[in-house]
């Protein structure tokens, strides 16, 4: 190869280069003018904690009992679009099991004759799965009487027929 087909070869790369070391020290002088930080991605929490020091009444609210199942954000598991919750949720379909939220029969809503809304956080007693959770979505028509755990993709199945679900808290 002679001179002048590498000139031609890397010129532009050299450009190419030169434009991105001009890029990269404009970037890092806004950077530190407005001493910007970079974008995090932060997964929101929306489970409710339980205070350590304060123990739980539960005589404070009513306890029904309900039947208590997982769900999958999958087609065959809900509607057409099941990272989208009743309520208008967009779902993260591998870590929303960290969310806590559960989808309620629709007996339980107030739409229903229930006493629940869309983002009320009622305590269920479940095994494994007790504690505080958020209502986000409804369940098939079909179901009555019954509490939904929303979990991640790939958490194995369960099932819980006495499950208690303290509301009102």
């Amino acid at each position: 190869m002679n001179y002048n087909t590498l000139k031609n070869k890397y010129a532009g790369y050299t450009v190419f280069m030169a434009f991105s070391i001009i890029f990269i020290l404009v970037m890092s002088n806004i950077y530190n003018t407005y001493n910007l930080k970079p974008i995090e991605k932060v997964q929101p929490n929306y489970s409710v904690p339980i205070p350590d020091e304060e123990p739980l009444d539960m005589n404070c609210g009513d306890t029904l009992d309900v039947r208590a199942t997982m769900y999958h954000p999958v087609e065959s598991q809900c509607d057409s679009d099941p990272l989208i919750t009743a309520d208008g949720s967009v779902i993260d379909p591998n870590c929303v099991s960290d969310w806590n939220w559960i989808a309620v029969s629709r007996d339980l809503l107030v739409s229903g004759g229930g006493e629940l809304l869309y983002g009320d956080s009622v305590y269920v007693i479940a095994g494994h799965k007790t504690g505080w959770y958020t209502i986000h979505d409804t369940m098939h028509k079909r179901k009555k009487n019954q509490i939904d755990f929303l979990e991640s993709i790939g958490t194995e199945v369960y099932l819980y027929t006495e499950t208690k679900l303290i509301v009102n808290v």
